[in-house]
């Protein structure tokens, strides 16, 4: 349903959601600084893999791929079946370090060239994501004339947000590998905050979308 649609008191019950959402984005983006200026431990740290922020944001991955799932079962458009195909790969990725793993597993069997000082890994990386990229454009174009017009609208959406992602996590990450000095201090930042907001708004979106999609038997 467009917003425009919805009535203003569950418009401003939705809003005050995000907003709790971004806040605590906003409280885990200062303890990681905190941590990069070493006034607190790994556990608060974006990079480690099994601090509380990565937890955090591994529960709104795997919050996203529910959401969808039940979607899916309330809409037949195989529309929701695509996302949710996707986040469960974002959830399944960003947990088990899955493009990371298989970038290093291709950079040890293939030599690319490596420009502009990045590594190895990083282009095998690069492959990896393409190519997920690859078969979600190639899903979602399939699924799109096959679904009703609430699917498509949440699609659209989601598509920016996804292109959003994109852009934290792999533009601004590429950046990252190759800065010095206090421009590696800030792009660290800004690419691991980015995606921990983007991901707050694609949960948010999903959560009001759900209670909107119509029913299809």
């Amino acid at each position: 349903m467009p917003l425009e649609a919805v009535p203003n008191q569950i418009r401003a019950s939705r809003a005050w959601v995000l907003a709790v959402g971004l806040l605590i984005d906003a409280g885990f983006i200062q303890l990681d600084r905190l941590y990069l200026q070493g006034r607190l431990g790994e556990r608060f740290s974006f990079e480690n893999e099994s601090s509380y922020p990565e937890r955090y944001q591994n529960a709104k991955e795997l919050g996203l791929a529910l959401l969808a799932g039940l979607c899916a079962s309330k809409n037949r458009s195989p529309l929701y079946r695509c996302w949710l195909g996707i986040y469960g790969y974002f959830f399944v990725d960003d947990s088990f370090e899955l493009h990371e793993t298989l970038g290093r597993w291709i950079s040890t069997h293939v030599r690319f060239p490596v420009p502009f000082g990045l590594r190895g890994q990083d282009i095998g990386e690069l492959v990896v994501s393409g190519v997920a990229g690859l078969a979600a454009c190639a899903a979602l174009a399939w699924a799109w004339n096959r679904s009703d017009e609430h699917a498509r609208y949440m699609s659209k959406i989601m598509i920016g947000l996804v292109v959003a992602l994109a852009v934290f996590g792999i533009v601004i990450d590429m950046l990252h590998i190759i800065a010095t000095g206090t421009w590696q201090y800030r792009l660290g930042i800004l690419e691991d905050g980015g995606e921990m907001v983007v991901i707050t708004m694609m949960l948010w979106f999903m959560y009001t979308h759900r209670q909107d999609a119509p029913r299809t038997d």
